[in-house]
């Protein structure tokens, strides 16, 4: 493994099997491997490239997301109960 190699594996993280690489980082990354090409369309590049992977259903999520749901969900569950 070149060192290149071992740095980005050591940015990685697995969630549910998949691999994952924050997005400002794979950015940065292919800019600068690539520095004739415009960083945004690197950026569009990669968000075409990432719904095709994906299917546009979200790999990972803000951990806030979970709360920002409870917090929907718990009020119009007490609008329901209040009805």
């Amino acid at each position: 493994m070149t060192a290149t190699e071992h740095s980005r594996r050591e940015q990685h993280v697995e969630i549910d099997g998949v691999v994952l690489v924050g997005f400002s980082e794979l950015v940065d990354r292919i800019s600068a491997a690539y520095p004739a090409l415009d960083r945004g369309d690197v950026e569009s590049t990669a968000l075409r490239e990432y719904e095709a992977f994906t299917g546009g259903i979200p790999l990972a999520v803000p951990a806030a997301l979970e709360d920002g749901l409870h917090e929907l969900f718990g009020a119009a569950a007490a609008d329901e109960d209040a009805a």
